[in-house]
């Protein structure tokens, strides 16, 4: 029986030259993990904790054995060191650095996967990278990204749930992701997106394409399949679901949700999605692979070969050892924050005094100072929160996932806009939140701030930390405004406007800076 590369296996053996690059690799590896383990753990600690990317444990195994069948292809190509490959992975050096710099994680992730195929590229040369290819690309599925698709998926999910439910007769009423049926109602939550499975979907749908096709239209057709079954299978099930609990028992609906929701259901969708494929695969080529056996590896010994995996050994042991350094200097030499205090009340507004706004709390992990203090007029109840960062590292940041405006356990999102305040000239963009709960009804108006910049999104939030501190640590804050939502605009505006010097003047310097240094002083002094 003939191997796939249709040579002999016997007859094909690893050249010495091959097995120094090899063993260079290696060491690269090595060097490479030690460089960038941060990143590293940092991202199987998210594949752990987050059921949404647990396939991505898989990803690295099933690529070492894509390489695997492609071993005897491997050693009946021109082997050379490609020196574009290091203007590359200086390129991605480059971003890793502004990505952590920003507190892009993704990015950062990102960079440093990107790193791997660059390295064997760098190593192997192009004829190489041509042989293993889709194994090369196959790596980037290891990269845990896509929860930014939840709302949209979560808006597909409620809008062919209600489209099915009136289509089978069911009286229905929508407001936004919750769905009311005669007795009861029901959220559209982000575990109901169904991210967790199109994302194991399309990373499987990739591989299977990858194996069974050939021709690159089927391919496409197939993957794109493996996007929209397991949309339209989630819609069904949430469809599915509520008809048992109208028309059947809801206890059973309780009992088939979590069984359909669980392995089942994404078995049974897998399952599916390949026997469309086995349905529509090609015809396994039995023709000989066309692969030459006059292979050439050339020397390390050259110094065109070598130079460029040394300086990359050497950029790697340099950067790691830098790096050790100033996470240690930075955890010895904390910094201690006093903070200014929120501007007192003017204008017949009388606080700032303790919060006590119907529950409402905001929430942003590990900030450096966080203030939040109630402020009354009349009848009118207002609640000022803040959060500053000075310095921001991994899972301390202003701009992260686990920050939140509302507890989604207390607070129900209704619908979110932008409002425009004018004050003397100075327009100020705020997002409103509309949160409600069964007692209140309110709205959060909320910015961030950094320097004199401010902006609503992550993105501008992160643009604006660079340019405000371009190679100095990161720094800002957030601003939220929680008000009842009867007049809320006018209450907000009159509660600026009446306190905009002092508060335009506390965001310009939240922190004390001279008092910092004093304090931090003495309590060194303190310690001896």
């Amino acid at each position: 029986m003939m191997p796939a590369s249709g040579l002999d296996q016997q007859g094909l053996t690893i050249s010495q030259p091959q097995q120094l690059r090899g063993a260079s690799f290696a060491v690269l590896l090595l060097l490479w993990g030690g460089a960038f383990y941060p990143t590293l753990l940092n991202m199987v600690l998210i594949w752990h904790r987050i059921e949404t990317f647990a396939h991505c444990f898989f990803i690295l195994p099933i690529c070492l054995y894509l390489i695997w069948q492609k071993r005897f292809q491997l050693t009946c190509v021109s082997v050379a060191t490609h020196s574009l490959a290091l203007l590359l992975l200086i390129a991605l050096w480059g971003l890793w650095l502004v990505a952590v710099r920003l507190g892009i994680q993704v990015l950062e992730q990102f960079a440093v996967l990107a790193m791997l195929p660059s390295l064997v590229w760098l190593t192997f040369g192009t004829q190489v990278c041509r042989v293993i290819l889709f194994p090369l690309l196959f790596v980037f599925f290891a990269l845990p990204f896509g929860e930014f698709l939840i709302p949209k998926l979560q808006y597909v999910t409620a809008e062919m749930t209600v489209y099915l439910l009136r289509f089978s007769g069911v009286p229905v009423y929508q407001e936004g992701m919750f769905i009311f049926i005669p007795g009861t109602r029901f959220e559209v939550a982000w575990t109901c997106s169904g991210i967790r499975y199109l994302l194991a979907a399309l990373s499987l749908g990739c591989l299977f394409a990858y194996i069974h096709f050939t021709r690159y239209y089927k391919r496409l057709l197939f993957v794109l399949l493996s996007i929209a079954l397991p949309i339209i299978a989630n819609g069904l099930r949430a469809w599915s679901i509520i008809m048992i609990y109208h028309f059947v028992d809801q206890r059973i609906a309780g009992d088939i949700d979590h069984l359909i929701y669980g392995w089942f259901f994404f078995s049974f969708l897998i399952t599916l999605l390949f026997i469309i494929g086995w349905w529509l695969s090609e015809p396994a080529d039995l023709k000989p692979a066309n692969i030459s056996a006059s292979a050439s590896s050339h020397s390390l010994k050259a110094p065109r070969q070598f130079l460029p995996l040394s300086l990359v050994a050497v950029g790697f042991t340099i950067f790691a050892l830098s790096w050790q350094w100033s996470q240690q200097y930075e955890q010895t030499n904390p910094q201690l924050l006093q903070a200014n205090g929120l501007p007192a009340g003017v204008a017949g507004w009388q606080g700032p005094i303790k919060a006590n706004f119907s529950t409402w709390q905001a929430e942003f992990a590990n900030a450096d100072v966080i203030w939040q203090q109630d402020y009354q007029k009349s009848a009118a109840s207002l609640s000022l929160f803040s959060a500053y960062y000075q310095t921001e590292r991994q899972g301390k940041e202003l701009i992260n996932v686990s920050n939140h405006f509302y507890d989604p356990k207390q607070w129900q999102l209704q619908g979110q806009d932008v409002q425009r305040f004018s004050l003397d000239g100075q327009e100020l963009l705020t997002r409103r939140l509309k949160l409600a709960n069964a007692q209140h009804s309110i709205s959060v108006f909320y910015w961030y701030q950094v320097g004199s910049y401010q902006s609503l999104d992550a993105f501008s939030t992160k643009w604006n930390q660079l340019l405000n501190a371009p190679f100095g640590y990161s720094s800002g804050q957030v601003v939220a405004i929680a008000v009842e939502r009867q007049n809320d605009h006018q209450q907000v505006m009159d509660f600026l406007r009446a306190h905009q010097t002092e508060l335009w003047r506390w965001l310009a310097e939240p922190i004390n800076q001279n008092s910092t240094r004093v304090f931090a002083k003495e309590l060194a002094n303190e310690n001896g």
